[in-house]
């Protein structure tokens, strides 16, 4: 609804319904592709801060071993992050934006150019 003026543009240009769609889906799914890399890098770094200022504090845990692990009560925690664990999070973040994007694209593809221009 806020690029509605901008549609009717494209649209009066001659862009095809197809188009208008495509467009919007693209900038959903770069939008989740986006998302789902800075939520995996926030995570992964937030869970190595978290290794690290337990271990560090002897809260409960023991020395860094090999830089990877922090010992609590004799179970080792190290954050993991796996190609499959990071490919999976960013399918499921382009699919959450583009199911979600999916309705107000197909909407967006079918105004009519004087009407889009029109409104307000």
């Amino acid at each position: 609804m806020e690029r509605t003026r901008e549609i009717g543009i494209l649209k009066a240009l001659g862009m095809k319904n197809r188009t208008v769609l495509l467009i919007f889906l693209t900038e959903a799914a770069i939008i989740g592709l986006m998302g789902a890399l800075i939520g995996v890098g926030t995570g992964w770094a937030l869970a190595e801060l978290v290794v690290r200022i337990f271990s560090a504090n002897g809260v409960g845990f023991g020395v860094r071993q090999g830089g990877q692990a922090a010992i609590a009560g004799g179970i080792a925690i190290a954050p993991v992050l796996t190609p499959t664990v990071l490919l999976g999070a960013i399918a499921f973040s382009l699919l959450v934006s583009i199911v979600f994007a999916l309705y107000p694209a197909w909407r967006a593809s079918r105004l009519k150019p004087v009407e889009a221009l029109r409104y307000e």
